[in-house]
């Protein structure tokens, strides 16, 4: 078993290895010319593949149970150490500078350093010195493991602040790669630190065969970014226009705005999007955004769901014969449960409590 223990991890590290060489490389060719505005952490990417280098100790000493120990710490620690930076840099654009991600790093390389002598077989791994490094990972992962619970929490309001700027109904709301990865990091360190606890080679090996799986299919991704989706979707998005509207045209493409959403009533849509009322104005989506994002509204979705809402009381005055529901749907709710919702948040208090201080017929 030693042999296929040694061939799995040798080939975790030339797969890492090979992986950070094309990350640092390759362009792909509808990217090249903003590859860093869509790849922001690609560098960060390239410095964890190439940091699988330390696993050689065990590589080289695979039947010494201090080296597997010394590779089962680097695995648990390393990971949710390096995530911070790479999701501050891909999903919130927060450049780190090196002295900041040598300080996330330095309990690492602090507990890492402390443990090669052993892997290596140059100090003998006592039981005490296990026990001591052992209590030092749990907490230090446990410091990481804060870090990355909180990230997850700002990573879902970035995810819903993007597709509120685009939809106005939650039912809307697609599952893109953000929604995707956004237990990611915490799912993959919880994971590493499971290994950590086991410390056994056939455990290792496991692990290491998993993670050269991700390693090969984040590289093909890196190959082929829109792997097995279709043609429209292989162009970038063009980048928002640098230049800022002026104070007056703001005002005017607002009253446009405004205008078509109370008097063409276009909210009544159930499916309404951005790009389909920046077409109607005549403008583009980064102007209408900018444009919300400046007024009362903060957000397309907040802007939309305002004008139902105000829809469904003035009928509710007009028409005290009809139902909530109906007159959910008409607004352009996705369901009477889903106008609650909104309506609480948009209001403060459920549409029951709100109806009964405006003395508003309820039916």
């Amino acid at each position: 078993m030693t042999e296929i223990y040694f061939s799995i991890n040798l080939i975790l590290i030339v797969t890492h290895l090979y992986g950070g060489l094309i990350r640092l490389a390759y362009r792909p060719r509808a990217y090249a010319k903003n590859f860093e505005h869509y790849f922001p952490a690609y560098k960060l990417v390239v410095f964890f593949y190439w940091m699988q280098i330390m696993e050689l100790p065990y590589l080289l000493n695979i039947s010494n149970p201090a080296a597997l120990f010394y590779a089962n710490t680097f695995d648990a620690l390393f990971l949710p150490a390096i995530l911070v930076p790479i999701i501050n840099r891909y999903f919130f654009r927060q450049s780190e500078g090196i002295g900041r991600i040598f300080l996330r790093l330095l309990p690492v390389a602090g507990v890492v350093s402390f443990l090669f002598p052993y892997a290596f077989g140059w100090l003998p791994f006592t039981e005490n010195v296990r026990t001591v490094a052992f209590w030092v990972v749990c907490v230090e992962f446990l410091c990481y493991l804060v870090v990355l619970l909180l990230n997850r929490v700002k990573m879902e309001r970035k995810i819903r602040l993007v597709n509120e700027m685009t939809y106005s109904n939650e039912s809307d709301f697609p599952l893109r790669f953000a929604s995707n990865v956004k237990w990611f990091p915490l799912s993959c360190s919880l994971f590493c630190f499971v290994f950590f606890l086991l410390d056994s080679q056939p455990a290792k090996m496991v692990h290491d065969a998993l993670f050269i799986g991700v390693s090969v299919t984040f590289l093909l991704y890196v190959l082929e970014p829109h792997w097995g989706k279709g043609e429209e979707s292989q162009l970038p998005q063009s980048k928002q226009p640098a230049i800022r509207m002026s104070d007056g045209r703001r005002q005017e493409l607002e009253d446009q705005l405004v205008d078509l959403l109370r008097n063409q009533k276009i909210f009544t849509q159930p499916n309404l999007k951005m790009d389909e009322v920046a077409r109607l104005l005549k403008t583009n989506r980064s102007y209408l955004s900018e444009t919300i994002q400046y007024g009362q509204w903060k957000s397309f979705y907040t802007l939309v769901n305002s004008f139902r809402i105000e829809y469904v009381l003035q009928q509710m005055q007009q028409h005290p014969e009809m139902k909530m529901e109906t007159l959910s749907i008409d607004a352009g709710f996705a369901s009477a449960s889903s106008f609650s919702q909104i309506f609480k948040k948009l209001k403060g208090v459920p549409p029951s409590e709100y109806l009964k201080n405006q003395e508003v017929p309820n039916k």
